[in-house]
């Protein structure tokens, strides 16, 4: 008992950070808990598979000598160049599938044999032997001049430095022992460095960033940080497709692309407004991963980005995200910052968790629905009022029985024919907070409906009629507000309709 006690405390002190060991099971959990973390970084692959291909990890008895060398050639970041090796192996004891781990081994002078010929590799790994390999992970030669710790000492220096709690008796140390003293080691500096181990295993590629960042490494992102920043180009095809293909050849962990745009106004709005025109982008791409595509399956490979469209939208900013498996954005494309030149697109390596700025933007949208019941919003369809082109009418808006005046606002969208009310509401609040300024649908002819979703008083404009044109402000000051739309696009979409105060809270609305 009291063994297993020291194993949950080392786990918990040294990785709770990372994940929890519920109470109730932490005796039985915490070796198999770090084996699983370490399992899924590509550290720990286990004795084999059950059944249903499952990784058996043994944990409950020792490790062997050459185990525990090939955990710390993986602990160092390299075991792609050991299983590359050619040179030869000199122990006749080592099993086939670690002969490479051994020569690489011996080579590098990472390990001795008990005698010139013999590794002695199905024998038991004390904690010292153990320990010693990780401590070497950790950058701590106990061959140098001064040496930091001695073989024999080993064990008591790893307590110091937090690796474990207590000295192992001869035959104590077990799999599940080194599954916690690795995952302990995990976050400790490197000797003489401020970067952690799992840093320096993702900076080397031995670990993929997004593994090391799913597990629960804060200062671990899906792009190393010596590639924040870099430059990458990335091919297009003749009629200007980005190819799922031309994107992992350079971003093997790419998983989706998208891109949108925004109007050069906007987006000069938006600096004004102390946010980068990249910062709201951004936002609008974390709302793409998080929301719509709960109800969307346009999210994929590939998408086509053609350097003519660049050209002919001036007044547009083109913006192209590639994301990892989890969503997150790991390069950039902002037309212009990074042009299109000789059929090739420049993009930004970067890491943005698109999961925390969705947090964020959900976090003021729940605010701001607290009363977003509060008024009883009406839209009188069977009373259209003629707009001036002959073509669109204005159906008035009745908030609680009366029309509604100038003293709310009023945001109309089509939320899209498989958007749920509860989706439509959220959906207009981030329209309204991030100037996201038209929503644009198809009638059945295909010609495009555009439906204004800006919050302000210039917006309220395009709901007035029943008034008249003031040659002073250059702008139509009506008396009435309704919803401007043709009599088929009333009939055919769904159109959301907010009424809001001038903060932007929801207070009423009707989906027609």
């Amino acid at each position: 008992m009291k063994r297993a006690v020291s194993l949950v405390l080392a786990l918990v002190l040294c990785f709770a950070f990372a994940f929890a060991v519920p109470a109730a099971a932490a005796e039985e959990t915490a070796p198999k808990t770090a084996a699983d973390l370490l399992n899924g970084l590509g550290l720990f692959k286990g004795a084999g598979t059950d059944a249903n291909g499952a990784p058996e990890y043994q944990l409950e008895r020792p490790a062997t000598r050459i185990e525990a060398l090939v955990m710390l050639i993986r602990l160092i970041g390299r075991e792609e160049e050991a299983l590359a090796f050619t040179g030869p192996n000199p122990f006749n004891d080592v099993p086939a599938w670690a002969d490479r781990y051994a020569a690489f081994a011996y080579s590098e002078k990472l390990a001795t044999g008990r005698t010139p010929t013999t590794y002695d590799a199905s024998g038991a790994a004390e904690a010292k032997d153990y320990l010693t390999f990780v401590l070497r992970a950790l950058g701590y030669d106990d061959h140098s001049e001064d040496p930091p710790f001695t073989y024999n000492d080993a064990n008591g220096f790893a307590m110091k430095l937090g690796l474990v709690d207590h000295i192992y008796g001869n035959g104590e140390f077990l799999r599940g022992d080194a599954a916690v003293a690795s995952a302990c080691a995990l976050k400790l500096k490197k000797n003489g460095s401020d970067t952690t181990l799992i840093q320096s295993l993702v900076t080397s590629g031995a670990v993929t960033p997004n593994a090391a960042h799913n597990a629960g490494f804060a200062d671990v992102t899906a792009i190393p940080a010596s590639e924040e920043g870099k430059k990458i180009e990335i091919a297009i095809t003749e009629d200007g497709t980005i190819t799922a293909e031309a994107v992992h050849a350079v971003l093997p962990q790419a998983k989706y692309l998208r891109e949108t745009v925004k109007s050069r106004s906007a987006a000069e709005y938006m600096e004004l407004s102390g946010i980068s025109t990249e910062e709201y982008l951004q936002n609008v791409m974390a709302f793409y991963v998080h929301f719509y595509t709960k109800y969307s399956d346009r999210f994929e490979f590939p998408s086509t980005v053609s350097p003519f469209t660049y050209e002919e939208s001036l007044w547009m900013i083109k913006y192209v995200c590639i994301f990892d498996e989890d969503g997150n954005i790991i390069a950039t494309h902002l037309w212009d910052t990074d042009p299109c030149v000789d059929g090739k697109i420049t993009f930004t390596c970067t890491y943005v968790d698109t999961q925390a700025l969705y947090d964020k933007m959900m976090e003021r949208i729940d605010a701001s629905l607290v009363n977003k019941d509060s008024l009883e919003v009406f839209v009188d369809l069977n009373d259209p009022q003629d707009a001036l082109d002959g073509v669109h009418h204005y159906y008035p808006i009745y908030i609680d029985g009366q029309e509604v005046t100038r003293e709310y606002r009023i945001s109309c969208f089509g939320p899209g024919n498989d958007a749920s009310p509860e989706e439509a509401v959220i959906d207009s609040q981030f329209r309204i907070f991030y100037d996201v300024d038209v929503f644009t649908l198809n009638d059945l002819d295909g010609n495009p409906v555009i439906y204004d979703a800006v919050l302000s008083e210039t917006a309220m404009n395009g709901y007035a009629y029943g008034g008249y044109w003031d040659p002073e402000i250059c702008e139509f000051v009506g008396e009435r507000f309704g919803v401007y739309a043709t009599e088929e696009e009333i009939r055919e979409f769904k159109t959301f309709v907010g009424i809001y105060d001038t903060a932007g809270n929801l207070l009423g609305y009707t989906i027609i």
